[in-house]
């Protein structure tokens, strides 16, 4: 699996970069590991990462893409945005990639984007309590909360920025999921691919990736179990993570 790296205890380190993230309201986390793992960019020429966070699944991306892929990392928060393009810079993959320090609902590129993926905020109201409570978690906290960008306004600015034959990709608690598909198609955009997370083989899904397109006439349901009845890795995760874990 991925390691905190020798000498770098706050970075973690996959097979072909290296991810430093105490700056950084999320870390790296399964949630993102599994969701680039799965992704396929197949020919994207444009890719856009909306709150990149780390800058990881940008990473991601950048390894599994076309060199001559350009890819954008969009964060709200600017220590967050800062490190992840130390993070960029480190890794000196091949493709042209920009980090941007921005609110992603003011930004109108100049063109459509063929992937876009995000591993979105899930904490809603009792977030706000929290803020009260504790002032200084409010950065991690907006990197958690629908407050900064709400379900719909991601569905809409997914739409907005699409390409016409593009993927959007996502991943969610699974008891959001069914919610978040209708915003989605309120805005053209339609299923295509979900895959229920389990921890465990007896567990329920904790968590579902999505894939939308504009077009489709099928829906691929699939499920994925994290670890056996032992603890241990399953072969199924253990072969879908294994270009970014350093001991699969």
């Amino acid at each position: 699996m991925s390691s905190f790296s020798a000498g770098r205890p706050k970075a973690f380190r996959f097979k072909k970069f290296v991810v430093e993230h105490d700056r950084c309201a999320m870390k790296v986390g399964t949630d993102s590991i599994i969701l680039g793992s799965w992704t396929e960019p197949n020919n994207a020429k444009y890719i856009l990462d909306i709150g990149s966070g780390s800058g990881i699944l940008t990473l991601m991306m950048a390894q599994k893409a076309s060199p001559k892929a350009m890819l954008t990392g969009v964060e709200l928060d600017e220590r967050a945005h800062h490190q992840s393009e130390q993070n960029v810079q480190r890794a000196h993959f091949p493709q042209a990639i920009k980090m941007l320090n921005a609110d992603i609902k003011t930004i109108y590129p100049s063109q459509k984007y063929d992937l876009i993926i995000t591993n979105p905020p899930y904490f809603k109201d009792e977030i706000i309590a929290e803020q009260r409570r504790n002032p200084i978690s409010t950065s991690r906290n907006q990197a958690r909360s629908q407050s900064s960008l709400s379900h719909d306004e991601l569905c809409e600015t997914a739409s907005r920025m699409l390409s016409e034959n593009g993927q959007f990709v996502c991943i969610l608690p699974t008891q959001e999921i069914d919610a978040f598909i209708v915003k989605a198609r309120a805005v053209g955009l339609l299923l295509e691919d979900r895959v229920e997370i389990h921890s465990n083989i007896l567990a329920k899904s904790i968590r579902t990736i999505v894939r939308f397109v504009f077009s489709s006439n099928v829906l691929n349901v699939s499920r994925l179990v994290i670890y056996d009845n032992d603890g241990q890795y399953t072969e199924e995760y253990k072969e879908l993570c294994k270009d970014f874990y350093l001991n699969f």
